[in-house]
């Protein structure tokens, strides 16, 4: 599907979520080959959940999650609202991205975060990103963030916890993303921590691959 020239306002707030939740500003999941393009998100998210371990929630300013897709494209899309998940109960799988939470095949032409994303709580398996939670596929493009990341009482339940100022974690090479932030990441509980400017787990052959980015601002840990 496309969607094109979207501008949302306002707020959106869950809690209780169901075993497998996807939460967009504009689009909570997309199911096959998407063209997505002007977009831009100024709505709030706020999520507090109660559920348990079997719970896995993707969650992105502008789309929470682009699974398996081929040929899927974002141009011009834009998060300026502020993310904030409350996970009072142990969850079992997060990804939350400024713009996207979860993308698995995604061409990218120019997209941005300005909004500020915090995580409080416990969870199995936590991936945040500035722009994408988790990416499994070659980024290249106008990639910025600029909004701050706050990660606190983080419990023991946690198995990982990856954090980047652009993509939490990666299965390929990032080309020509910029991150400005600051990242503050207390996590005294957390034995499988990692926290990077650009990401913070690239899984390319055993190897971290970057090219041609630029970072700015600093890591609070």
């Amino acid at each position: 599907g496309t969607m094109n020239n979207c501008e949302v306002y306002g707020k959106i707030e869950l809690s209780d979520l169901p075993t497998s939740t996807y939460i967009g500003g504009a689009v909570g999941r997309c199911l096959s080959g998407a063209t997505m393009s002007n977009i831009t998100n100024h709505s709030n998210i706020s999520v507090s959940s109660t559920v348990n371990m079997e719970t896995s929630v993707y969650l992105g300013g502008v789309v929470g999650s682009i699974p398996f897709n081929t040929n899927s494209m974002i141009d011009k899309c834009y998060n300026n609202g502020t993310i904030f998940f409350d996970a009072i109960t142990a969850l079992g799988v997060v990804r939350i991205g400024g713009v996207v939470g979860l993308c698995k095949s995604l061409s990218v032409n120019s997209m941005s975060n300005s909004g500020k994303i915090k995580y409080a709580g416990q969870c199995n398996e936590l991936s945040i990103g500035g722009v994408i939670g988790s990416a499994h596929g070659a980024l290249s493009g106008d990639i910025r963030n600029v909004g701050d990341i706050v990660i606190e009482n983080i419990s023991s339940t946690y198995a990982e916890v990856l954090v980047g100022g652009v993509v939490g974690r990666t299965t390929a090479i990032i080309d020509g993303a910029r991150c400005f932030c600051t990242i503050t990441a207390w996590d005294p509980s957390a034995e499988f921590s990692k926290v990077g400017m650009i990401t913070g787990s690239a899984r390319v052959a055993d190897t971290v691959v970057a090219t041609d980015c630029h970072v700015g601002g600093y890591i609070d840990k």
